[in-house]
């Protein structure tokens, strides 16, 4: 029980950082296909320097088919509304580098985001997670200069 909390705390802020890459993290979510829609959000929101400055951070980033699953009205929300927006886009950002570690046992755990909002990430148990209740991580631990990517399989804050 206690070696899968001090695993499920690396995803929380625990882990270590590993090689330097040749990209930060902006320019390697720009360099995957599968993650356009989110780089787009971010590109609107005004934020993207928070993505390429000197700053460790850990990016959950919602794939392409993650956005196809939710519905028009909510990503509608997101248009002409900056702070709104703003807020979803940091709501997918973790200070630090926070690598992605699922145990064995069941265990919960929280984290603030940089737009200050709290997620939940969730080890179920049987070495997989999820964030919110409601998203999973489909791909972790994507290394960049300034920190690390999660792909998730939905974004968070919408239902």
């Amino acid at each position: 029980m206690r070696s899968c909390k001090l695993l499920m705390l690396g995803m929380l802020g625990l882990g270590f950082a590993g090689v330097a890459q040749a990209a930060d993290v902006l320019e390697t979510m720009r360099a995957d296909p599968n993650l356009t829609t989110f780089i787009g959000l971010v590109d609107k929101s005004g934020v993207a320097s928070q993505f390429a400055g000197p700053q460790t951070i850990t990016v959950l980033a919602p794939t392409n088919g993650a956005f196809d699953m939710v519905g028009p009205s909510q990503m509608r929300g997101l248009d002409g509304n900056q702070e709104r927006l703003r807020a979803f886009v940091l709501g997918h950002v973790l200070p630090g580098e926070r690598t992605a570690i699922f145990g064995t046992e069941h265990t919960t755990a929280t984290a603030k985001t940089l737009a200050g909002s709290t997620i939940e990430v969730e080890a179920t148990g049987m070495g997989a997670g999820t964030i919110d209740n409601h998203g999973r991580v489909v791909q972790m631990n994507i290394r960049a200069d300034n920190g690390i990517i999660h792909k998730v399989d939905h974004p968070i804050g919408m239902r």
